[in-house]
């Protein structure tokens, strides 16, 4: 099963940034934007894992991991295209402001990650971000970087299976912790 642990959006927070979508959208008419029931923070993606006894390990993580954790509200500060400082952008993302609370739970996880011998998939520094679209053709002189403001509280993390379909992936929730 191909896994990934991520923070959730809330339905309020995920109507914000539809609307700011709405204006960007028009813009890149041709492109399949993830629908937004797939949008999430991921937090760390896990690849291949098919051991039952280590998927109840991730489980019990999300819940040690979230235990006497605060809600953690951040902001959306803009929408570009990425990955940054790659020639090829293939992607739109909505990118966060990294809070030291966001980082310090970031920087949990992985550690504990580490202790179970599950390693991420990407060992690249925590760039917190929402993936919008994964873009079908290249935009060589187009220019995005919408700026914006827009607040979200991030209160669940979530261990998901990745479903690959050719019409788009599907996201199944296998275990969630709240924060409190």
């Amino acid at each position: 099963m191909r896994l990934f642990l991520a923070f959730d959006l809330d339905q309020k927070d995920k109507d914000r940034l539809k609307l700011t979508l709405h204006k960007i959208k028009k813009d890149f008419p041709l492109e399949k934007w993830i629908p937004e029931e797939n949008w999430h923070l991921t937090l760390a993606f896990l690849g291949n894992i098919y051991d039952d006894e280590t998927i109840k390990q991730l489980a019990s993580l999300l819940q040690i991991v979230s235990k006497k954790q605060p809600t953690i509200t951040t902001t959306i500060y803009k929408i570009d295209f990425a990955p940054p400082q790659t020639i090829v952008k293939r992607m739109i993302w909505a990118y966060l402001k990294n809070t030291e609370e966001l980082e310090n739970i970031y920087q949990k996880i992985k550690t504990s990650l580490n202790k179970m011998n599950i390693q991420q998939i990407s060992q690249n520094n925590f760039l917190p971000h929402i993936n919008l679209v994964r873009l079908q053709k290249t935009y060589k002189n187009k220019q995005l970087n919408q700026q914006t403001n827009i607040n979200i509280t991030l209160q669940t993390i979530t261990l998901y299976q990745s479903i690959l379909r050719p019409e788009g992936a599907k996201y199944v929730p296998l275990s969630s912790a709240k924060l409190n």
